[in-house]
């Protein structure tokens, strides 16, 4: 059954729908299509930190820069408090003239908010923060000479325009870095201690020269040398000037080839900036007035030494600094909501003790609570928005978020400055406290950090085939009519719930308000996760999706999206005919076929599955090698086993020479057995990297995985695992691998553990630093490999987005990008290719995804190569299969194979000649 819509026709799976069992008579050739709900990712969706970047030596460093450049800005910001009295004295003037340098550094801000994309689209990530720690480096050089206070002010443009460019990029990287909220405790952690040392600098150096203030700057100078070696160093493997073609889609504009401005239109459309950004612009304007003008109403009002109250930010810093170290686990594990509303409230009473007790000490240590209670703020703001803005735009969304946090961060202490020229300085006191009152409520009103999913509306199409004219509505046969990701040219987005009745005749059918109401309810059961592949999903069960990305009890839903489920699962199998040439053709009807036979393998199946055979991967590697599947409990602990290999990976596998790179298996487990024959053996003699797709279309894709983890288990550093588009919960319920664990094994429960294997492989695999390895293809949204390695991988795959087109994308004859007839990923070209090449210092990019006929190929002057190793593929394309051994001078290396002939291998009774999976 297919379903043509613009110039794309997809081919879906045939489902049936659980409903009542009233017979409902309809004309043959008749449509009914309702746009309802299906569910799908959002980006409020909360993802586990333990599925960042993992801790390696080169990460630490990447952290340590990230935390110096926080101590940098610290010191640089936290050195205006105690330096003020000075300022105003050197420069004989007001206190409403300061506000000239919080607008300045406002504006700082803007413009980093407004540039930040336009330089994300020409410049690595390693280089904006290069620029960025440059440019506070001049902003310091500027001030040590005392100069004119128009170029004084001016000099804090600069600074934070570096600060901005330093600050949204390093938390965007942390943000992604295993057990991130203490990662990002630790940098902002070390702004405070900026804050803190500060002061101790700068207050003795204008106390000995109240006329040469400004040398403090030479401090600050040398600072700022290091923060630029820091960063050369540790992102040295980013510092890239990217060369893009032009246009990112030929003569499209679509969500995935937006430019800059178009991105900033879209963050801006996103109601969670502005709550979030609200909560910053407050806070941030809090902390700024109240370090800034704690020292001077603690002089003209409370009668302290000027020489001595300088000293007192440094309390405030203090308890910020420990704050931010002692309280990021707490709020983690208490829950960041709740215990950030705890602090508010914390914070606000030692503010009022600031300001009702006239009394010098007391002051003093209630700043310096000020400052412990609210250390969480800040990190914990930056750890919600990681999880409310989509990957794509987070750095765009940080960056606006920070513009306007110092927006408040300049605008409350320019206003207190005003107003304390006019009436006095005491005015700091009802701001401070009106500003954290109003702290406590915008945090309140910062969405929540859903964990589960949500729901978007793709259309649905129920339509009634010529056979079915007269069926129980439980039998009606469905196929669904939507487009994951960015709409295609041509193709319409969802409207809102909605239905209607189709004729292919010309006259008009009256649709009954009665079978409308059924029909809805038939599609709200589909939402619930009521929808039944074809060949034995259970179709009455709740469907209560979970945290751990699996049906409650024995309910089998497609999770998270039904997209992946249409988007493009009839993969080509016809490679000598272009892409782009191919005449999309409607596929005839597929009528339901009936409950599966059993698949047994005769003296070669355990029999029984229930039982533990109380061996470990020793022995089940051997039961797998004869094409046995293992009990199930022993593939129960097989499957955990693996996942705590697999959760010690990072998303782009570190791999060395030499090493054999493998294409799809799709099942064909005696052809697999043949590889490896003609590869050279088993690890750990050989290492290997198996590029995805291990599961479906083939007759034992369960003996299949079962050996491949089996050897990832006894040889962990020996094999590597990249996960293809099969490797999803969507896909395996409609091509096989679901049916097949469900007849051997008589329930779902090793399907579950398998899939919950396939979220932990790893995205892709590099050797030697130089071939990159992947299911699929490039993305739009990732121009360095930096981009993949912070991609949260532990989940289902996406609808859309990087994740998405990993395994999806393929190469073809386009300049640049192109719609995909597959309905998910691109379609990337030479000039994609070529640059992703050159930026990330490849020499090749090795994927799988489609079939070959020789076995491999080669696109771009061999800037890609697509390995294939399923041969005879299906049972019936007659094709070759490869794999390429990549030696020490990473020269490839292939070798060509055929499928095993048919009397050397097994076929499932009642298999032959079935072909369902395949149509």
């Amino acid at each position: 059954m297919s379903t043509q819509t613009g110039t794309i026709t997809e081919v879906v799976p045939h489902v049936v729908i659980n409903a009542s069992s009233k017979t409902i008579d309809f004309q043959p050739h008749e449509e009914i299509e309702l746009n309802t709900r299906a569910p799908s990712f959002q980006s409020g969706r909360a993802v586990s930190e333990d599925e960042g970047i993992k801790l390696t030596k080169d990460t630490m460093f990447k952290l340590l820069s990230a935390g110096f450049s926080f101590f940098f800005a610290g010191t640089s910001d936290g050195c205006l408090g105690a330096l003020i009295p000075y300022i105003l004295r050197t420069y004989q003037i007001n206190t409403d003239m300061i506000a000239v340098i919080f607008a300045a550094s406002f504006g700082g801000w803007v413009a980093a908010a407004l540039t930040n994309s336009h330089l994300l689209k020409y410049l690595g990530f390693g280089s904006i923060l290069a620029i960025g720690a440059c440019i506070q480096l001049l902003a310091h050089v500027l001030r040590v000479w005392t100069p004119p206070y128009a170029l004084f002010a001016v000099s804090f443009f600069l600074t934070s325009l570096g600060q901005a460019y330093q600050d949204s990029h390093s938390n965007t990287y942390v943000s992604g870095v295993k057990g991130a909220h203490r990662w990002l405790g630790f940098i902002h952690a070390m702004y405070a201690l900026g804050l803190l040392v500060s002061p101790f600098v700068a207050t003795p150096i204008a106390v000995a020269r109240p006329d040469r203030w400004a040398l403090f700057y030479g401090f600050l100078i040398g600072l700022g040398v290091i923060n630029i070696v820091a960063v050369l160093f540790a992102f040295r493997d980013s510092l890239k000037v990217i060369h893009r073609a032009e246009p990112i889609v030929e003569g499209e504009n679509t969500s995935r080839g937006k430019s800059a401005v178009e991105e900033i239109k879209e963050t801006l459309g996103m109601r969670a900036l502005w709550l979030l950004s609200l909560y910053f612009f407050l806070f941030l304007g809090a902390s700024v007035t109240g370090g800034g003008w704690s020292v001077e109403f603690l002089v003209r009002i409370r009668g302290g030494d000027l020489s001595k109250m300088g000293y007192v930010p440094a309390g405030q810093n203090g308890g910020l600094f420990l704050g931010r170290l002692l309280l990021a686990e707490p709020t983690k594990r208490f829950g960041e909501r709740r215990m950030v509303l705890v602090c508010c409230i914390l914070t606000l009473a030692a503010q009022l003790v600031f300001w009702l007790v006239p009394n010098i000490p007391a002051n003093i240590a209630a700043i310096s609570l000020v400052g412990f209670f609210s250390g969480p703020f800040f990190a914990t703001g930056i750890s919600v928005g990681s999880k409310l803005f989509p990957k794509r735009l987070q750095p765009t969304a940080l960056g606006l978020v920070f513009a306007l946090a110092q927006a408040g961060g300049s605008l409350f202490p320019a206003l207190t400055g005003v107003i304390a020229s006019r009436v006095g300085v005491q005015v700091l006191q009802p701001i401070m406290t009106a500003l954290l009152v109003a702290t406590g409520i915008s945090w309140w009103l910062v969405p929540k950090v859903h964990h589960r999913r949500s729901f978007q509306s793709p259309s649905l199409t129920i339509r009634t085939p010529p056979a079915l004219a007269s069926l129980p509505a439980c039998e009606l046969s469905t196929t669904l009519e939507a487009h994951p990701g960015p709409t295609p040219p041509n193709i319409s987005q969802p409207k809102a719930p909605t239905a209607r009745r189709h004729s292919r005749s010309s006259s008009t059918n009256v649709f009954p308000a009665q079978l409308l109401s059924e029909l809805k309810a038939q599609s709200e059961s589909i939402v619930a996760g009521q929808l039944v592949a074809a060949g034995g999903l259970p179709s009455s069960s709740s469907a209560v999706i979970t945290d751990d990305n699996e049906p409650s009890s024995d309910t089998l839903v497609p999770q998270p999206t039904l997209a992946t489920l249409y988007a493009g699962f009839q993969e080509s199998i016809d490679s000598s005919t272009s892409t782009s040439s191919r005449t999309p053709t409607a596929a005839p009807y597929i009528p339901r076929r009936p409950s599966a036979e059993p698949l047994t393998t005769g003296p070669m199946s355990l029999g029984e599955s229930g039982s533990s055979s109380g061996g470990g991967p020793d022995e089940w590697l051997e039961m797998a090698k004869k094409c046995k599947y293992l009990p199930e409990s022993d593939m129960k602990r097989l499957c955990e086993l693996v996942k705590e290999c697999l959760m010690e990976e990072s998303n782009i596998q570190p791999v060395t020479s030499p090493v054999t790179v493998c294409g799809d298996i799709h099942g064909q487990f005696y052809d697999l057995m043949e590889l490896f024959r003609v590869g050279g053996g088993f690890p750990p003699d050989i290492n290997y990297v198996f590029l995805g797709d291990f599961v479906d279309r083939g007759y034992f894709s369960l003996e299949t995985f079962t050996l491949l983890m089996c050897l990832k288990a006894k040889y962990p550093s020996h094999i590597t695992l990249v996960r293809g588009n099969h490797e999803s919960r969507q896909i395996t319920q409609v091509y096989g691998f679901y049916e097949e664990c469900q007849t051997k094994y008589g329930n779902a429960s090793v399907w579950k553990s398998c899939c919950q294997v396939f979220d932990f492989l790893a995205l892709a695999a590099i050797i030697d630093g130089k071939v990159l390895c992947v299911h699929g293809g490039l993305s739009p949204e990732i121009r360095t490999l930096d981009q993949i390695r912070v991609v949260a991988r532990a989940q289902e795959i996406p609808h859309e987005g990087a994740f998405c087109d990993l395994v999806w994308s393929d190469p073809e004859d386009v300049d640049t990008w192109a719609v995909s007839p597959r309905g998910a990923g691109w379609l990337f070209g030479d000039k994609v290719a070529t640059e992703f090449n050159h930026v990330n210092n490849l020499t090749l990019i090795a994927r799988a995804h489609q079939l070959v006929n020789e076995g491999y190929k080669y696109h771009f002057k061999n800037a890609v190569v697509t390995v294939w190793s399923a041969p005879n593929y299906c049972y019936r394309c007659g094709n070759v299969a490869s794999i390429m051994q990549v030696k020490e001078d990473l020269q490839p290396e292939f070798k060509i194979f055929r499928a095993v002939p048919d009397d050397q291998r097994a076929v499932p009774p009642g298999r032959a000649g079935r072909g369902e999976y395949f149509l």
